[in-house]
């Protein structure tokens, strides 16, 4: 589905002088994250259709970054190669325990093709996340002359002094980490992107700090193109078919 509308994104995109942001919490590798990858998983536990969808939309994913229609921040970049580095541990565990299962012919019958397709479709989710990353690399390096800008700097030490206020960052499990400034990192370029580029910004991110932030900052630079804040959750569709359909429709 999310491939369907790639053509229809990338024309929507092309006549509209918009930003695009997709946060880490919105893409579909989160998704796959929180429903898939645990310390104690073992391969037949994983949904295979699930992983065929994720493989799918990491691939569009990796286009829209290549046509340079959503931006890529340092931070998101970042956090994109975490979770890179946590697959690729998975990947290896995986490997390690199905080689160690056929030398001892540990398999139920019918369980080595099952299981072997599996690991196939795991080192595609592998490869096609390094590859995504790849792509939002050199996406950055299209736009990062913007932050050694003087524009850009007072923007951000701004978003910084609001993003240390309190009750701006929470965190329900523990202390709030104000060493990530990702989600400051992604405000500021977006405010950036409206106030000197005179383009408003589409945000696609379930991250309640990053609302907080945004509705702040906006308090503050009232003299500045729309910036949008989109969720992205949606009951039977992924988060990147769903930002493909909403900017199909609304982008504007």
């Amino acid at each position: 589905m999310a491939a369907h509308y790639l053509e229809s994104l990338i024309e929507q995109l092309d006549s509209n002088e918009v930003s695009v942001f997709v946060d880490s919490c919105a893409e579909t590798g989160n998704q796959f994250r929180e429903t898939q990858i645990s310390p104690n998983k073992n391969l037949t536990q994983f949904d295979e259709e699930t992983m065929k969808i994720q493989l799918s939309d990491l691939n569009t994913l990796a286009h829209w970054y290549q046509e340079h229609k959503i931006i890529a921040t340092p931070g998101l970049i970042e956090e994109a190669e975490q979770y890179q580095q946590i697959l690729q541990i998975h990947q290896k565990k995986f490997q390690n325990k199905h080689a160690y299962k056929r030398r001892f012919n540990k398999f139920p019958p019918g369980y080595e093709r099952i299981e072997f397709e599996l690991l196939e479709l795991f080192r595609d989710i592998v490869f096609e996340q390094k590859k995504a990353i790849g792509k939002m690399a050199i996406n950055h390096k299209q736009n990062q002359y913007l932050y050694g800008t003087v524009e850009y700097q007072e923007i951000y030490c701004k978003v910084l002094e609001i993003g240390r206020k309190p009750g701006i960052k929470q965190n329900k499990y523990g202390p709030v980490n104000h060493k990530n400034k990702t989600d400051e990192e992604l405000v500021a370029t977006a405010l950036y992107q409206s106030m000197i580029k005179e383009k408003s910004s589409h945000i696609f991110s379930e991250d309640t700090d990053i609302k907080r932030i945004l509705d702040t900052a906006q308090q503050y630079y009232k003299q500045c193109k729309p910036i949008f804040l989109h969720s992205v959750k949606h009951k039977g569709v992924t988060s990147i078919q769903r930002i493909s359909y909403f900017l199909r429709k609304r982008v504007s």
